[in-house]
């Protein structure tokens, strides 16, 4: 839905409230509308990710940043698919990632991951 449609105002003859004192249905679609494009830019809280053995996979839920920390991290690889691997080049820092993205780390010893949504 474009941007303009989603906050596209209803005519101003509409009545707000319906017969049985009900929201009419174009007004609730725009205040809900409304509603989440106020509340999608509230910052989450970060999440501790459950380091397993190496080399460990974890899938993001929603997008945002995942943060590599200590440990021995020898590789970090990154994947759309989960069949193609790009190494990332760094053994500690961020990695953006969407929704369904996939992070691969290798490690002799267990690094921290925390899980930043956006």
């Amino acid at each position: 839905m474009s941007l303009l449609a989603r906050f596209a105002m209803t005519r101003n003859q509409t009545p707000l409230v319906a017969a049985g004192g009900l929201a009419q249905k174009d007004w609730y679609i725009f205040f809900y509308n409304l509603y989440l494009a106020v509340t999608e830019g509230l910052p989450q809280q970060e999440t501790s990710i459950t380091v397993t053995t190496s080399p460990m996979t974890y899938t993001a839920v929603i997008r945002g940043q995942a943060h590599i920390s200590g440990g021995a991290v020898s590789v970090i690889e990154f994947s759309r698919d989960g069949t193609n691997w790009y190494d990332t080049g760094i053994t500690a820092g961020f990695v953006q990632m969407d929704k369904g993205d996939r992070l691969r780390v290798t490690y002799s010893s267990a690094p921290i991951i925390t899980y930043f949504p956006m």
